[in-house]
């Protein structure tokens, strides 16, 4: 039988790198966009 424990384990830990990055990339984009932008935002001014 073929061992594929390292070729799952690196899949895994590429996927979740994946996730966190685009994460990362979604935090500093709301963050760099004004507040009165934001749809959560319940400021007015």
């Amino acid at each position: 039988m073929v061992d594929t424990t390292r070729r799952i384990s690196l899949w895994i830990i590429g996927t979740v790198t994946g996730i966190c990055m685009i994460g990362l990339i979604g935090i500093f984009f709301m963050a760099s966009v004004p507040a009165w932008v934001h749809p959560c935002s319940n400021r007015m001014n």
